[in-house]
């Protein structure tokens, strides 16, 4: 065999699956192990996408994906069957994880109901492809009426008042209770609804925190909780909440971001939280919001500080620009805007890493503002060479709610390292998920913004355009959407260009 050079050792991630074929035959054996790490990768999501959620505890995706492995390497090394008449490999193997689900689910309910075994075919989806967030939804309807049909009349009384929208002190003072009696029943209420939907719920009462040490960014200095007045919430995502405020010195209108308080313990969490203001603060640019500072609040929830902008995120700025006809000349504004803002963050060796149509403010004048760096990373002046965050290759699809992205817009490389690696290229992709979902209503590979769709990102399947809306925006769409890293615009200047180009010819 043939060793490669080591230039090419870091080529060959980003390379699309065709052409990590063709090394194959030539006789790379590391490019055999990434179209190996591959189709595993896909075949982890497929599984976890079909298994109802009740038997996603008991059933490992991973340990099915190595096990249906084992058995079509088994098949073709014992010569029951010859890798070159193997019409699509990936429909093979497939196939065999499916089988294997199957059995493992027919082991499951044998084991469960003391039954005889009952067998399943591949067309049999009932049990498997039961939607899980109604039969979720189901056993939580059914717990929350057995508490409120409970002859806990405390109970009763605290939770009623939270489904109306009171404060816990509003509770406590009209029960005559202390907020921390609120709090511990509260807790267990939320326990039993989390273990109904199947999830952990980690502990948020004071008394059983373990708060971890905080490691102080560097760049920004530390706010007293006291120099600021907030006002009023102004948005919320899955790990933080947004206040308007003002600062007690001048009046001057901020922006106050916390870390939800279920998070606190989340070392990690907290980690990407306030890794946010050292690697964003050191952007400084128009399209880019400031940050100013960081601090923690009197019971322990780290909180960041930033420019207040008075806009809108573009997901919503999609919706009011439907009717009006100048809106394909103000969303190729915002796209060059955006293009100069990931300029700007690539010459300072990082990426955004989570570019969505929520991360992105608008404001009156149609001004963008790239916001929320919570999952930016940074690279060597080699763009190969990437931050490590985690052993990423190893991580199991348990952990997949850990990805740092948000479904819709991740770049393959972003779910398994053997789909390339993470640089600017990412963003890029990202982007192109954007005009794309400008386009089109949704994200692309995307029926739902959940870790289910993953397969349909991992697939080979080039990208389909479904129908003749915003036409100018389609070489864009492909261009920047290629699954393999170096097929897409390599800076963000090809980028514009390409906008700039695509414009002229309309």
């Amino acid at each position: 065999m043939t060793e490669l050079p080591k230039s090419f050792e870091k080529e060959l991630p980003n390379l699309a699956s065709q052409e990590l074929l063709v090394r194959w035959k030539q006789g790379d054996a590391q490019a055999a192990n990434l179209l190996v790490e591959r189709y595993s990768a896909r075949l982890v999501a497929l599984v976890a996408s079909r298994l109802n959620h009740r038997y996603r505890r008991a059933i490992s995706p991973e340990d099915l994906v190595q096990s249906a492995m084992g058995s079509f390497f088994g098949m073709v090394s014992d010569c029951r069957m010859q890798a070159s008449r193997i019409h699509s490999v990936w429909s093979l193997l497939a196939t065999i994880a499916k089988r294997k689900m199957l059995r493992a689910i027919e082991r499951e309910n044998t084991v469960k109901r003391g039954a005889h075994l009952n067998r399943l075919s591949l067309d049999d989806n009932l049990l498997v492809l039961a939607d899980p967030k109604t039969e979720a939804a189901d056993q939580l309807h059914e717990l929350l009426v057995q508490i409120l049909d409970s002859k806990d009349e405390r109970t009763v009384a605290i939770l009623g008042g939270m489904l109306e929208g009171r404060s816990q002190r509003e509770i406590a003072e009209e029960l005559g209770l202390s907020e921390r009696t609120i709090r511990r029943a509260l807790e267990d209420i939320r326990h039993r609804l989390s273990e109904a939907a199947g999830i952990e719920c980690q502990s948020t009462d004071e008394s059983t925190q373990q708060k971890p040490g905080l490691t102080d960014p560097k760049t920004l200095p530390r706010w007293n909780y006291g120099q600021f007045v907030l006002r009023r919430m102004i948005g919320q995502g899955t790990f933080g909440k947004v206040y308007q405020a003002v600062t007690q010195v001048d009046g001057t209108e901020i922006a106050v971001k916390f870390l939800k308080r279920e998070l606190w313990e989340n070392i990690k969490t907290r980690s990407l939280f306030l890794r946010e203001v050292d690697h964003a603060s050191r952007v400084i640019h128009p399209n880019v919001v400031r940050y100013l500072g960081w601090g923690t609040s009197p019971h322990g929830g780290p909180f960041i500080l930033q420019q207040y902008i008075d806009g809108k995120p573009l997901s919503q700025r999609r919706i009011d620009c439907q009717s009006v006809n100048s809106s394909e000349e103000s969303f190729r504004a915002c796209l060059l805007q955006i293009c100069d803002a990931l300029h700007a963050i690539h010459f300072q060796n990082m990426i955004h890493g989570d570019l969505t149509p929520n991360n992105i403010l608008v404001d009156s004048s149609n001004r963008v503002f790239l916001t929320d760096f919570g999952f930016s990373r940074t690279f060597d002046a080699d763009p190969q060479v990437v931050e490590p965050a985690g052993d990423s290759r190893s991580m199991s699809w348990k952990e997949a709610s850990t990805i740092a992205g948000t479904f819709g817009f991740l770049a393959p490389e972003q779910l398994s390292p053997s789909f390339g690696t993470i640089g600017p290229a990412t963003d890029i992709f990202a982007l192109g998920a954007i005009a794309y979902w400008y386009a089109f209503g949704q994200p692309p590979f995307c029926r739902s913004m959940t870790a289910d769709s993953c397969i349909a990102l991992l697939a080979d399947a080039p990208i389909e355009l479904p129908n003749a809306a915003h036409q100018w925006l389609h070489p864009l769409i492909v261009g920047c959407l290629k699954k393999s890293g170096c097929q897409r615009p390599q800076s963000m200047d090809e980028v514009r260009a390409l906008i700039t180009m695509i414009h002229v010819r309309q």
